[in-house]
């Protein structure tokens, strides 16, 4: 099965104070690990949430908030990650979104590239940037209950546009919170909650997609990762199998 886990964000990270040397260090050699084992499929990690932007759509009208904003109000449902020449760009491709998705919240943050961390400078001419759309379930959706089959066509329509548009990266589509895992890893211990649980009050930082044959084996590659980066918050939601995946 796939699935994704998705750490929380701190306060440094919001304040966009630049990575501990050390835990990048450390990080290195797990991501590696993580690539050899042929687990990983895909991980990113996002820029501060004052570089973002929050569109929230309802009954046909959309309202748009600049960054920093707080966590997501309710629980994160999919992701989509698009190349883009520019943020408005980035905000047609969200409305897009959201017209298949109906009512919903959408947060788009830029990707964290090399070149941010320092490891590279900016390749020249290169004229887009990744950015990666949160999207928040519908609060009237029940847990288990069958995806919309009209809904699920217009979203493979906007997503197929974005293929052909060379746009589209990644999309992904959660399955229902109730077969989640919330782990929360501080001072060496692990506290785990299945799903479903509470919504999130906390903003993603990152995430990786794995391609592993059980829950538990993403449970024991999250606890790795805790090891190297101290105290967070993991969500692990296994993913839906019809996908695009760029």
């Amino acid at each position: 099965m796939r699935i994704t886990s998705m750490h929380k964000t701190t306060p440094a990270m919001e304040a966009g104070a630049p990575p501990d040397p050390q835990v990048l260090a450390r990080m290195g050699p797990l991501m590696e690990e993580l690539s050899k084992s042929g687990v990983l499929v895909a991980g990113e990690g996002l820029r501060p949430s004052s570089t973002g932007l929050r569109l929230t759509f309802f009954r046909g009208t959309r309202q748009l908030r600049s960054g920093p904003f707080g966590g997501p109000n309710g629980h994160l449902a999919g992701f989509t990650i698009i190349k883009a020449k520019s943020l408005n760009e980035a905000i047609q491709w969200a409305s897009r979104l959201a017209e298949a998705l109906g009512d919903v919240e959408i947060d788009i943050r830029p990707v964290v590239e090399e070149w941010d961390l320092g490891f590279c400078p900016r390749p020249e001419g290169l004229e887009t940037t990744r950015f990666m759309l949160t999207h928040t379930a519908e609060s009237t959706v029940q847990d288990d209950s069958p995806p919309d089959p009209n809904r699920l066509l217009s979203l493979s329509t906007v997503t197929g546009e974005m293929a052909k548009a060379d746009v589209l990266i990644m999309s992904q589509s959660f399955q229902s919170r109730s077969k989640g895992t919330r782990l929360n890893f501080e001072g060496g211990q692990c506290s785990v909650t299945d799903g479903p649980f509470a919504e999130s009050k906390e903003l993603i930082a990152g995430f990786a997609t794995m391609e592993l044959p059980s829950m538990g084996e993403a449970i024991e590659w999250a606890a790795r990762f805790a090891e190297v980066v101290g105290d967070v918050e993991v969500d692990i939601h296994p993913l839906c199998e019809s996908d695009n995946q760029g």
